[in-house]
């Protein structure tokens, strides 16, 4: 191991916490759950009432100087800001068993309770997004808004199992926490983008020794808490307040369409939101303007059998948007949207929609549905006739008949239609292609 004389990585750590300091920054410790927790935090040297205040919730990795310099030192001016390291980060500890997010979260809400900050934005990145969207559910009535970076709070388990792929990994402890220089060449390479892969052996030795070897075991425990990831259920429910999702082109953890976040959308000035319908029965993943223009008429994409909609309605969400405040739902079973009742008829899928309009304030609207899609849109207007303005039909046989479908599967050389709209494998998919 390198003296801390001679260590980079030790100066550069002094550097930061100057960095904060400067930024009128100082370092704090108080005890919470009866002596049983304590926490440590960065908080202001003095408090300015007429500021709004601000959390940061740092990601796994270094402790959080090493995460939110640049933050903290553009955002200070403006706000009244807090860094706490989350448990068994840096100097914060508990007695305590729970090791899941909720926990964290909770430790983070009991902070700012206990410091007497009484309203304030959450910001989470990575791990620590997980840790930001349970404060917001969690002590609702305390946060206003939230910032959500890098973090795939809907992660399933067969994201986390792609996860491990990439890496080539057996657990993810052996990505996130290293024990040799080659697993840190490795978390680097996914964590940074244009990672330099000639970075010295000794830096990269100094690096892990100092930043990652504190605590190992108690941090293992932390991902053995986490109670998102366990199945392929996107478990997300909605918040009720502003969201705003960040995300890298190059996120190699969190990959951008593992989280339904499409780029193209995101170009569209549309954010990703979910919402409950049916006493929480159902819920709706769906894309809608970041903000309401009430100049301009309101139009929704639904769209058809196959991929998410992000697939299906680039080019359309590109040109609309300036045009139209534009909603593109995700219908029931596909992307995050799923529900616990028993229908599944294009009638519900339709009522679904409109539903989903109504909860959200859009009193008129035009429709436009595409392949099955279609079969909703048509729907919609007929069952919500004084809701909907034009509707568009695209490449859709609202008076499909028996011998039409017959004709179809005659054509596609299958037995049913599943087999053509549901490939299981790469032929059953050549022949899906070559019709559509």
């Amino acid at each position: 191991m390198m003296s801390s004389f001679l260590s980079p990585i030790y100066w550069y750590g002094n550097y930061l916490r100057l960095c904060f300091v400067v930024a009128g920054l100082t370092s704090q410790l108080t005890n919470l759950d009866n002596g049983d927790t304590t926490v440590h935090f960065w908080g202001p040297n003095s408090i300015n009432t007429t500021k709004p205040s601000l959390v940061l919730i740092h990601g796994f990795g270094p402790v959080p100087t090493w995460q939110w310099r640049n933050q903290v030192t553009y955002f200070a001016p403006k706000f009244n800001v807090y860094v706490p390291e989350l448990i068994f980060f840096g100097q914060s500890t508990t007695r305590l068993a729970d090791r899941s997010e909720q926990f964290q979260a909770d430790i983070v809400a009991k902070l700012m309770e206990k410091i007497g900050v009484k309203k304030y934005s959450v910001v989470g990145t990575s791990y620590g997004g997980f840790v930001a969207y349970n404060v917001a559910k969690r002590w609702a009535n305390r946060v206003d808004k939230v910032v959500i970076a890098s973090s795939a709070t809907n992660m399933r388990l067969r994201d986390g199992v792609e996860l491990l792929k990439r890496a080539k990994v057996e657990k993810i402890q052996d990505l996130f926490l290293p024990t040799t220089v080659a697993q840190l060449r490795t978390l680097l390479s996914l964590t940074v983008y244009n990672f330099f892969e000639f970075v010295p052996y000794s830096l990269l030795d100094d690096m892990l020794q100092k930043l990652f070897f504190d605590n190992r075991e108690e941090k293992s425990e932390l991902f053995d808490g986490l109670t998102i990831g366990r199945d392929n259920q996107a478990r997300v429910v909605d918040l009720n307040k502003e969201v705003l999702l960040v995300w890298g082109d190059h996120d190699q953890i969190f990959p951008i369409e593992e989280t339904a976040f499409g780029k193209e959308c995101e170009v569209g000035g549309l954010t990703s939101q979910i919402t409950n319908l049916d006493n929480g029965k159902t819920s709706i993943h769906f894309w809608g303007p970041k903000f309401i223009n009430t100049t301009k008429p309101s139009m929704v994409l639904i769209h058809g059998f196959g991929p998410v909609p992000t697939w299906q309605w680039r080019n359309q969400v590109t040109y609309f948007a300036p045009k139209f405040n534009v909603y593109v739902p995700e219908l029931i079973f596909f992307g995050q949207s799923t529900t616990q009742l028993a229908d599944r008829s294009e009638q519900f899928q339709a009522d679904t929609v409109a539903k989903l309009m109504e909860k959200i304030g859009v009193k008129k609207y035009s429709v436009v549905g595409t392949s099955y899609g279609g079969f909703v849109a048509y729907n919609v207007a007929k069952r919500w006739a004084d809701r909907v303005d034009k509707v568009v039909i695209a490449s859709s046989a609202t008076n499909i008949r028996l011998r039409d479908s017959m004709e179809l599967l005659k054509r596609a050389k299958v037995e049913k239609i599943q087999d053509l709209f549901l490939p299981t494998t790469v032929a059953r998919l050549r022949t899906l292609l070559t019709l559509t």
